[in-house]
């Protein structure tokens, strides 16, 4: 079946915006009104921040009210949300600003509702399905954030919601637009993705399509509803390395032990038959750290840091001293506009690990950070510009994080700014090269409970911390056993859940709105009238 109906609505049928009374004319002239925030609840506190568990509860918030505008309450939901973004001159998503359009599940009914500032907002009904199971993935049409699709699972044979990742799964996947009416089905697709390898979009940020790894090999579904697909069963292990550098159509593959350049142009779909690169290391895996770049595809084999640039010439930049290939891994690789940082074993110190810098143009690495014991896990590195922040968790059971900061730019080495955090969330605007603006966390006590007291705003690019609670409201509020915080907004007013322990077991749950970079701004979110 083809989709062309969903991929053409996708790149600008409709404005979406009928399930809100507001014009969009009114939008666009009042802009303070475009920052609706969303804020979760869950049934129990979350013992983990990290953890994207399923909600019981959503609230939709004005900014400028502090008040509930619409609320849900239900034990089946399946929520997402879609944001606004920017693209480089690849097409390449690289900034994500306020969310636009929330969607939900609710009883197997597939829902959305305008993000854009409305007194009265209302959902809508996507699709006639009435069993959907979860919402994977939402897939921006354009760079505005409020015409998307989603991919949808529902039941397969045996009735159930299995989820995308079970290995034995009979879900069948769907995609729902957000312009789709009641009346109208989900696009069913004929193959059960093994991963998506992501939408593809112009320098202008308008979908192309959408590329997606199957087991019978590789498709991309093309704006125009056709598709072209590579046919080859021995593809299914293919690993997606990165866009090469000016090429909107072309993007690098592993294959076993080469990369090869996959391109989608011209109505076609091929793999280079000869390789850009052959790895001589040993080890299937390899690389296990590759870094997509404007300027090429950077990756570490045999010891060496090499460069694939958009003509596809691989060349090694340097021999960085004392790298541990086998303690390399996909997840703790980011990049600066000048750095690659990675993470690997302490050499002579078995079980510590330290974060590495490396110079993309001179090779030159140095130690930014080193853990202080040995066994614990892996730092997390984020990134603002060529500011480093590096969480390190101090025990194994995570509840407790030591916070360093580090200035590439001066080559600076790590200096912790906080010990013995807990409960803390990135608030990020970018996904590349310097998005991190601020952490949020709080000092937990012995009871591994949050005093409101203690609970900060951290600017990473000022380096400074700001107290959000009040000392009345501290006093008031006394201590919340957790925060909810990971699904706090891209935006100038964040919004988060509280859970208070309360004498005769359970929690109170509350909502709370702040301004980042507002020494004591933190305030109640008025609930709608019961």
């Amino acid at each position: 079946m083809l989709v062309a109906a969903l991929l053409l609505s996708a790149c600008g049928a409709g404005d979406g915006r009928d399930d809100n009374q507001a014009s969009p004319n009114s939008l666009a002239a009042n802009p303070a009104n475009a920052a609706y925030q969303v804020a979760l609840a869950y049934a129990t506190p979350l013992d983990d921040p990290w953890r994207g568990d399923q909600p019981q509860e959503i609230k939709v918030i004005s900014p400028q009210t502090g008040q509930v505008v619409w609320s849900l309450a239900s034990e089946t939901l399946s929520v997402a949300l879609s944001t606004s973004m920017t693209v480089n001159a690849d097409g390449v998503p690289i900034s994500q600003g306020p969310a636009q359009r929330l969607f939900y599940i609710d009883q197997g009914v597939v829902q959305t509702l305008s993000l854009q500032g409305d007194t009265t907002p209302r959902p809508r009904q996507l699709s006639q399905t009435s069993a959907a199971c979860r919402i994977e993935r939402v897939i921006n049409s354009d760079t505005s954030g409020d015409v998307a699709w989603l991919l949808v699972s529902l039941p397969g044979a045996n009735g159930q919601c299995d989820g995308m990742n079970a290995s034995d799964t009979d879900d069948v996947p769907v995609l729902i637009g957000s312009w789709q009416t009641a009346s109208e089905p989900p696009v069913r697709i004929d193959f059960y993705p093994h991963w998506m390898l992501g939408p593809r979009y112009t320098p202008q940020g308008q979908l192309t399509g959408l590329l997606l790894s199957t087991p019978s090999g590789i498709t991309f579904i093309q704006a125009d509803g056709g598709r072209r697909s590579i046919d080859d069963p021995s593809l299914f292990g293919a690993r997606l390395l990165g866009q090469v550098p000016g090429k909107v159509d072309q993007a690098y593959v592993k294959i076993e032990q080469a990369i090869h350049v996959l391109d989608w142009s011209d109505g076609r779909i091929a793999l280079s038959t000869a390789p850009a690169a052959r790895l001589t290391n040993t080890n299937p895996s390899a690389p296990r750290v590759a870094w997509a770049h404007e300027t090429g595809l950077y990756f570490i084999v045999d010891g060496r840091l090499w460069q694939l640039d958009g003509q596809h010439r691989a060349q090694a930049v340097a021999t960085p001293p004392d790298l541990d290939e086998s303690r390399l891994g996909d997840d703790v690789a980011v990049s600066t506009p000048q750095e690659l940082l990675f993470v690997q074993d302490v050499p002579g110190s078995p079980g510590k690990t330290q974060v590495r810098a490396l110079s993309r143009t001179t090779g030159a690495a140095y130690t930014l950070f080193e853990s202080v014991q040995a066994n614990q896990p892996d730092p997390i590195v984020l990134t603002l510009g060529r500011v480093a922040l590096i969480l390190q968790a101090e025990d194994m059971s995570e509840t407790r994080w030591t916070i360093a900061r580090a200035d590439l730019s001066s080559q600076q080495t790590a200096q912790v700014v906080a010990r013995g955090v807990s409960i803390l969330h990135a608030l990020l605007t970018s996904q590349t090269h310097g998005g991190m603006t601020h952490m949020v966390w709080c000092q937990a006590n012995a009871g591994a409970q949050c005093p409101v007291a203690s609970l900060v705003s951290y600017n990473v690019e000022q380096n400074l911390a700001r107290p959000l609670a009040t000392s009345q409201l501290a006093r008031e509020q006394g201590v919340w056993s957790i925060l909810n915080i990971s699904q706090i907004e891209h935006t100038g007013a964040p919004v988060f859940t509280s859970y208070t322990p309360l004498q005769g077991g359970g929690h109170q749950r509350r909502t709370w709105q702040f301004n980042p970079d507002g020494q004591g701004s933190l305030k109640l979110v008025q609930d709608l009238p019961r």
